[in-house]
């Protein structure tokens, strides 16, 4: 009977820290992805004044596919 016990705490602590670690990279991730569009919309804003709309899109794309 200890044996299954074990097995689910294992498994319960296994769980645990495959969600943190989830969190941890989907923020990293977020926050990426997140700066990478900040980014690209600045520039897209900035070269819309240059009359060259969209390429600021394109290198955001670019960046988060990278």
């Amino acid at each position: 009977m200890t044996g299954v016990g074990e097995y689910r705490l294992g498994l319960g602590l296994g769980l645990n820290h495959g969600l943190k670690l989830g969190l941890m990279v989907g923020l990293k991730l977020g926050l990426r992805v997140g700066l990478t569009l900040n980014v690209g919309l600045r520039l897209e804003l900035g070269l819309r004044r240059t009359h060259r709309p969209g390429f600021g899109s394109i290198l955001a794309l670019g960046s988060v596919l990278v």
